[in-house]
């Protein structure tokens, strides 16, 4: 995802890398040594943050003080995040899955890029407000998709506890048979 959106930002300027193939866990990957190659490579480092890496965490915390390094939801203002359990306090990180809060993701990536490659400024800010554009299209067409459904029926179970936040956006009942970690 974040790697969809860096690239989208970007486009040919440069290269974008996710060390996570699909259908990998964040919350589960370990990088092997060819990932810790890459990672030292990089001009920039992406992350999540709100600990969706779990056993990356260390790593990315070790390289923020040697390589430039983003934690892409750190922006995103706290009154805007879930926990994982009321009353709790860890953040749930799957964010992306309510758009208006991947827009601030997004915004944080695009300003980051922007420092990071100054040269190529002009067709980032093009691709960047193209990409802005068609977060608040899938948004508005969320929107309107979904409120065909009674709200009675507006009920999504799931075996992994990641769609809290889409289930506030789009005002859907979201019940999960586990909890936020994909370790139970």
């Amino acid at each position: 995802i974040l790697a969809d959106t860096a690239q989208s930002i970007v486009g040919s300027t440069c290269t974008v890398q996710s060390l996570m193939p699909p259908g990998v866990d964040p919350h589960l990957f370990s990088p092997s040594p060819q990932d810790l190659r890459t990672l030292m490579r990089a001009d920039l480092i992406i992350h999540n943050g709100l600990h969706l890496e779990g056993k990356m965490s260390a790593l990315l915390s070790k390289l923020a003080g040697k390589k430039r390094t983003l934690e892409a939801a750190r922006d995103i203002p706290v009154e805007k995040l879930l926990v994982t359990v009321p009353g709790g306090t860890i953040t749930d990180p799957h964010v992306w899955l309510d758009v208006s809060l991947w827009q601030i993701v997004s915004q944080s990536i695009y300003d980051t890029i922007l420092k990071t490659l100054p040269i190529e400024s002009i067709q980032i800010a093009q691709n960047f407000h193209i990409w802005m554009k068609d977060l608040e299209t899938l948004d508005q067409w969320a929107k309107e998709r979904i409120k065909t459904i009674p709200t009675e029926r507006r009920i999504l179970v799931t075996a992994h506890d990641a769609f809290q936040y889409f289930g506030r956006a789009y005002d859907i009942e979201v019940m999960a048979i586990q909890g936020i970690s994909t370790d139970s």
